[in-house]
């Protein structure tokens, strides 16, 4: 006697509720388990997915790796109550941090940035980095584009904040989108910080600087399809930072904090002089910055978690009726209190016989204590094209710059 098919799928349904009973059972009784000592299970185990109806082998490094996904599965928070904020006694402590722009601004192309920084742990949560060991997890870019109508935020998130000390950056990126359409910028054209603790608000924060140009005046040598790339207002602020205090209770304290030290390094061509026979041509600097941890900002990283950096030292000078530009680099480190680095110039490219090297101009806060380095022409008796010095900053922001001795070479015979 043939069974229908409506009964089948009844008996298939029933099949697997029992399963999931089951499981239930068997996570509860793992849950009070674990919950008793609090450790993680070292070993893989089932996951549940009930609307593919199936299960998924995975382990606590899952939940590490993405908490505020993972956590909310009931076998990982069994199995894993110490990553998941599960133990006995636990309290909740979300930590949110949202980067907007207004919904009423709407003018130009603008860009920021956020990072977080947790006391004592070396590890930055940023956009090179999204997710940290301990709980970080970054998504989106703070982003608005007038033209095309774009607009997006940057969510950062802490999956369990007590007890711990962090701080959130902000910094304004510079983009030649940005140039071209609107170098001044306004209270509203930059995003806005928005703190909150377990959904609840803790504070709103903004730039301080009001209508303050991004970029220097456009240099009169540069096209106009080049403009200000790489030329940033040395005055310009765009960075500050958010402390965020959270004891074990997750009363939890939030103060603005001004960066007091901003390093400013910038290699340029000086611009074109009178036109003759002999200054066509391309040539190209390079500007290599290195921290106390060897780790480096440069033109091919231009996004680390203590500098970040925009354009490129170029210069091209074309035969007559063709277009010229001149750009610059910029490296911005915004925290440079107490720390120590070292800038190297190289000598990259060359064609033609445009022969001027890029000059390094250094700036602490906006105020210039450095200008006038150039690389060694390729010609010297010790080749290379090469420039080496160490920047050293003190508390206060006095920065002061110590060229490298080069070896002593002599002329081939």
């Amino acid at each position: 006697m043939a069974i229908p098919s409506n009964s089948l799928c009844h008996t298939r349904t029933n099949r697997f509720n029992m399963k999931l009973k089951l499981s239930i059972l068997v996570i509860s009784m793992t849950y009070a388990s674990a919950a008793l000592s609090c450790v993680d299970n070292t070993e893989r185990f089932e996951v549940n997915r009930p609307a593919r109806g199936d299960t998924a082998i995975k382990s606590c490094w899952h939940a590490i790796n993405n908490p505020w996904d993972q956590c909310s599965k009931p076998e990982m928070k069994a199995n894993c109550p110490l990553t998941c904020n599960a133990c006995p006694n636990d309290v909740t402590c979300r930590l949110k941090a949202d980067l907007q722009f207004s919904p009423n601004y709407s003018e130009g192309v603008h860009k920021d940035s956020l990072q977080v920084e947790k006391a004592e742990d070396g590890e930055v949560c940023y956009s090179e980095n999204q997710k940290t060991d301990w709980g970080c997890n970054l998504v989106g870019d703070a982003f608005f584009n007038n033209t095309s109508g774009v607009r997006k935020a940057e969510i950062a998130r802490v999956f369990n904040a007590g007890g711990g000390n962090y701080t959130l950056r902000v910094s304004h990126d510079f983009l030649e989108t940005d140039v071209l359409q609107s170098t001044t910028v306004t209270k509203n054209s930059l995003a806005n910080l928005i703190v909150k603790v377990n959904g609840k608000r803790l504070g709103k924060f903004k730039h301080k600087g009001k209508y303050q140009e991004t970029h220097e005046g456009v240099p009169l040598d540069v096209s106009p399809d080049n403009l200000n790339v790489g030329f940033i207002n040395p005055e310009f602020n765009g960075d500050y930072s958010v402390k965020v205090n959270c004891n074990d209770e997750c009363e939890c304290t939030v103060e603005r904090v001004e960066q007091t030290c901003k390093l400013q390094a910038q290699l340029a061509f000086p611009g074109f002089t009178e036109k003759s026979d002999n200054e066509y041509g391309y040539h190209s600097d390079v500007l290599t910055i290195k921290n106390d941890y060897s780790e480096i900002c440069s033109y091919w990283n231009n996004v680390t978690s203590w500098c970040y950096a925009y354009g490129d030292a170029v210069i091209y000078r074309s035969e007559p009726d063709y277009y010229d530009y001149n750009q610059a680099f910029t490296a911005l480190i915004p925290d440079a209190a107490d720390k120590e680095f070292s800038l190297t110039v190289d000598h990259y490219g060359v064609a033609g016989y445009y022969s001027t090297p890029a000059v390094l101009n250094l700036f602490a806060n906006g105020i210039p204590f450095f200008n006038g380095a150039k690389h060694a022409p390729d010609a010297s008796p010790c080749g290379g094209g090469k420039y080496e010095a160490d920047v050293v900053c003190d508390g206060s922001c006095n920065c002061e710059l110590f060229p490298v001795i080069m070896p002593i070479c002599q002329e081939k015979n």
